[in-house]
């Protein structure tokens, strides 16, 4: 029984198994799921799956998205989370958000201080960009003045207002559109 138990239990717990599980709850169209990092740029043992039913993607290209949208929705992303237990890892909680994901990469140009863990304050300020990032929530645009925020709070970084090379400006996006990266 453990040997054929095997094969089923093989792919759990993985963020590709998260996204096949919720692919596997009827109407789900999308899923993407991304890795929650703390400050320290380690797993901080949460993971945020962001999926799209046949309406999201309609209704993502629209400047505002129906009120009746918004109850349809949360029920959606109840039940892809109900539908998660094979999948998940146990003591991992997986956050479920009905959003077309829209992945933006960021380049910053970092200055340390004199006598500052290099390697350790770049981890650091990576860990604080993902997480302002993935934080956002679906139709809230990026600011680069708010990275600069976040980096601003990290010990060692000479902060000269041009850390942030790339996005150049605000990023906007639609209603039901979630920014993050990785």
């Amino acid at each position: 029984n453990r040997c054929r138990q095997f094969f089923l239990t093989a792919r759990r717990g993985t963020l590709s198994a998260i996204q096949q599980g919720a692919l596997q709850v009827p109407g789900c169209v999308r899923a993407q799921a991304i890795e929650v990092v703390n400050a320290f740029g380690q797993p901080a043992r949460m993971v945020l799956l962001m999926v799209a039913d046949a309406y999201t993607d309609q209704f993502a290209s629209y400047a505002v998205v129906p009120p009746s949208y918004q109850t349809q929705s949360q029920q959606f992303a109840a039940t892809v989370a109900a539908g998660l237990n094979e999948y998940r890892a146990a003591g991992i909680y997986v956050q479920v958000q009905v959003a077309q994901v829209v992945l933006q990469s960021v380049t910053l140009n970092l200055t340390f201080n004199a006598g500052a863990d290099v390697d350790y304050t770049a981890v650091l300020a990576k860990a604080a960009v993902v997480n302002y990032i993935n934080g956002l929530m679906p139709g809230q645009n990026l600011d680069p003045a708010q990275i600069l925020m976040a980096l601003a709070a990290i010990p060692g970084l000479q902060m000269t207002g041009a850390e942030v090379l790339s996005p150049a400006g605000v990023v906007a996006v639609k209603p039901l559109q979630a920014l993050r990266t990785g």
